[in-house]
């Protein structure tokens, strides 16, 4: 009897065994279809790299065309005059503006602008475009990969970009027809050498000041860029899933992150390539005032504090290069390292 009663306990652990493992394969499979569906439906119905090709194009100025334009319009409005700076208006007439020159309806484009006025008067915070932020109609089921305080570090890449992209504009825009004629010597005998002198520095400082720009938007762009492409190639596997997808948008995000130097340990150097656009902006705007009001002293300061201010990000990467091969990161220190017109 014993041994019977055994021999049915053990039928019944190996029934509970097999409808076990029957049962997980079974959730296994359900879970599979489902997670199947769900990445179907994110990549079709809900076209998740579509959204992320609208946010590279908006944050990340990949769409070439439509960005440059609306930061074609804030640059000339800064431009226009001496003391000009940015308001809320300015940037919402510059964007809808924009959307009419490509034919796009705002009350249905995904994308809208926002400015916040700040009552800080330094330098950086009069010259330098801040406090503008693009708002992306993002579907709220994709918060399941892109989550909100994510869209905070595409936010930061935009407004870096046009920060870079403001001072190359600033430094392209300086003519010197311009200001040549904006010189008024009453004694050109007298002040001829003190001119040539003077317009010489002057057009070294704007090459080297355009250099170092150039190579920090190079930089940027090309890492954005690269790192892009790198996503949407690993979105061409078919066996994706959405944690793979979540995993790729993470690696994407860091890229993004070096790219505009938001990590911690970049922070040194973008504070000064902060200083370095605030170098660019003084330029300018002495530039714009006209050959009377400058003195060598102002040049020899700009110089001075350039100078310092690149040697300081240079050294940052020094140590950095054996490990970088053909990278930005190396590309952008053996630039600023290179800099043929300090020979000059």
């Amino acid at each position: 009897t014993q041994l019977s009663r055994s021999s049915d306990i053990n039928q019944l652990i190996n029934i509970e065994c097999i409808l076990q493992n029957f049962s997980q394969q079974i959730l296994l499979m359900k879970c599979n279809q489902l997670i199947d569906e769900l990445t179907n439906d994110i990549l079709n119905r809900l076209k998740y790299l579509k959204h992320i090709e609208y946010i590279r194009d908006f944050f990340l100025f990949e769409n070439g065309s439509f960005m440059h334009q609306f930061a074609l319009r804030l640059y000339s409005k800064l431009s226009q005059t001496i003391h000009e700076r940015l308001d809320a208006f300015t940037v919402l007439v510059s964007f809808d503006s924009t959307l009419t020159m490509f034919g796009l309806d705002k009350n249905s484009y995904p994308l809208s602008v926002v400015f916040q006025s700040s009552n800080e008067s330094s330098t950086i915070q009069k010259y330098i475009i801040q406090n503008i932020q693009l708002k992306y109609d993002l579907p709220k089921e994709l918060f399941i990969i892109i989550k909100l305080e994510q869209m905070e570090i595409y936010q930061k890449c935009f407004a870096f970009v046009l920060q870079v992209k403001q001072a190359k504009y600033v430094l392209d825009q300086l003519v010197f027809s311009e200001f040549r004629i904006k010189s008024r010597i009453r004694n050109h005998r007298l002040y001829r050498h003190q001119s040539y002198h003077l317009h010489h520095e002057m057009f070294l400082l704007r090459a080297r000041l355009l250099h170092a720009v150039n190579a920090v938007n190079n930089f940027v762009l090309t890492t954005f860029h690269t790192s892009g492409e790198q996503f949407i190639e690993k979105h061409s596997n078919k066996s994706i899933d959405i944690e793979s997808m979540i995993m790729y948008h993470d690696k994407f995000l860091t890229a993004l992150s070096i790219g505009s130097l938001l990590q911690p340990k970049q922070q040194a150097i973008r504070d000064h390539l902060m200083k370095l656009f605030e170098i660019v902006t003084i330029f300018a705007r002495r530039w714009q005032l006209g050959f009377d009001s400058i003195k060598m002293e102002h040049i020899i300061k700009l110089k001075t504090e350039f100078n310092q201010t690149k040697q300081f990000i240079s050294i940052v990467l020094k140590p950095f290069l054996p490990r970088m091969i053909d990278s930005p990161l190396r590309a952008l220190a053996c630039t600023l390292q290179d800099d043929f017109y300090s020979n000059v």
